[in-house]
Parts: C-alpha cells; structure tokens; sequence
C-alpha cells in the first residue's frame, strides 16, 4: 500500500513500515474474528488500531512537510572517502520543531539514510550529511531525500526536495611514497641556509614558523631557506610517471601532497598545462594544481 500526496517541494509518499504491515494484518484478522463472533469489542480494537495507523501517517507527513533544502557547501575530498556536506533546512510557515527527519542523497542504489535529525522550531538551522565521494571530477546532487516514521513507527513518510550541489572529488590517495625517482630529496634546511623571513600564508608548514619571533609578540612569520645547500623545485611529469591514466593521477596527487607537506616548491606538467607553487607552502597553488588532476579527461575505454 502506497498513498501520494502533492506537497510543496515534491510528491509525499506514504507507506507502511514492517511494523505497519503487522498491524494491518493484525487488523484485518481483528475484523474477521468480529465479524464471526459478533463482538463489538473486537470492532473497537480494530478500528483504534485502524485509527493509530491513520495518527502514525499524519504526524509522519507533519514532521517533512515544508522543509527546502540549500547546499551550504562541502569541501573537497579524494576519491574513496566520504565528504561532509553542509546543509541550510528551511520551514515554510510558522516556525515548529519537527523529530526524527532522516536525509540522504538518492543515487542508482537504495538510498542510504543519515541517523535522524531533531529540527529546532526556528525559520533556518544547519545540518551536516555524509556524502560518498568513489570518483574523481565533479559530483553533484539534484535532490534530497527526507523521510520520517514518527512517533510509532508505522508509516514511513517520504519526499523529494530539489537541491543544487557540487563537490570537487580529487584523484584517489595512494600510501605514502616509497621511494623512485621523483622522491623528495634530504632536507637541506641548514643554519646557513637561512634566507630570512615572510609573512605567514594559509598553508604553510608548521615547521617553518619562527616560533621565536611570535613569541615576541609579533606578527606569525615564516622562515624562508636557500643558498646554496636549497633544493630545486620538484619536477612532476605526466609523461615521466608509468601507469595508466588514473594511475599516473593518484601517484602525481602523492607526490604532490607529499612536496606540499614537506614545504617544498614543486612544479606540475600535464599535457597541456604547467603548475607550479610561487613559494614552499603556496595553498592555493596546491589546490588549483589538485583540481587539474581531478578534472583531467577521463580515460578512453
């Protein structure tokens, strides 16, 4: 049994919970032992049973009725893990608190639903939901999914609200370098290499502040090395690293997160392109580099 409902957002969809189903057979055996026996007792269990099943579908529908959902954003992630997409839910009408509303993002498969939420009765509130990333490049979501069985758990109702959402997935995320030779040389970081200091930028290595400076109350600086005991920029070659398409993405993702971590200046040829970090730690050089690998073509099958 299915019953649907226009509702704002999307068709409202209700359908009874295993549970359900029990007592509606349940019922039903009610009504024919009443009918046999002719007692009015039976009558009245079945038909409050009836009329528990009809309470159960109202306050359901109640707890999803109205909301709209707006991306709020989600940050990147490699291929293989789960992002954490954030969510705006709106209420139309008066401001109520509504309980245990579960989302989850319909795909090809049985859509997997986040543990409840408890909305506060406010116009707006925020909410966090896991998002499977298992490819690289773009990934987006056109709708979310809400369902509720509150309070009894005997219907279930559901509905789809329209939802624009994007996510940059990053190539996948091999184990650390073992070694070959596009490997990050020593560290060459001595005392005489010192070259002097700069102002400190999201990104860089924890390693390279100069903790004495900021002890001195002054502004978070960077140290900055060369001369001669520096190293070369790091040269990372599509051409130069074997495998496959995707396997020459996930080992240049390394190496480059590895040069990153390592306060290293590094430079990205693709075909057709060329990156590069401006100084040791450059962030946004990174993720622009990142992005190139994510949205590289796909591989001809």
């Amino acid at each position: 049994m299915r019953l649907q409902a226009r509702a704002a957002g999307g068709a409202l969809r209700l359908r009874p919970t295993a549970l359900g189903w029990g007592v509606l057979a349940l019922v039903l055996a009610l009504l024919l032992m009443a009918v046999n026996e002719a007692n009015n007792l039976l009558y009245a269990l079945a038909f409050l049973l009836l009329a528990m099943q009809g309470v159960g579908a109202w306050q359901a529908a109640r707890q999803i009725a109205g909301l709209q959902a707006q991306a709020a954003g989600a940050a990147p992630v490699h291929a293989g893990q789960t992002a954490r997409l954030a969510l705006t839910l709106r209420a139309e009408g008066r401001p109520r608190a509504r309980a245990a509303v579960r989302a989850a993002l319909p795909g090809p498969g049985p859509a997997v639903f986040a543990p409840p939420w408890q909305l506060p009765a406010e116009p707006a509130c925020l909410q966090w939901l896991d998002w499977p990333a298992p490819r690289r490049g773009w990934q987006r979501a056109a709708a979310l999914r809400l369902a509720c069985d509150y309070p009894l758990g005997l219907v279930r109702a559901e509905r789809d609200c329209a939802l624009r959402a994007e996510l940059l997935v990053y190539p996948a995320l091999e184990g650390p370098a073992g070694g070959g030779a596009e490997r990050s040389a020593p560290r060459a970081e001595e005392a005489n290499d010192f070259a002097g200091l700069r102002p400190f930028a999201a990104g860089d290595s924890a390693r390279r502040i100069a903790w004495k400076a900021l002890a001195r109350a002054m502004a978070p600086q960077v140290k900055v090395f060369g001369g001669a005991g520096g190293r070369a920029a790091l040269l990372l070659q599509w051409e130069h690293t074997p495998g496959s398409t995707e396997q020459r993405l996930v080992r240049l993702t390394r190496r480059l997160i590895d040069a990153h971590a390592d306060g290293r200046d590094w430079v990205l040829q693709l075909p057709g392109q060329r990156l590069a970090s401006a100084w040791p730690g450059d962030a946004a050089a990174l993720r622009a580099a990142l992005a190139a690998l994510a949205l590289f073509p796909q591989e001809a099958a």
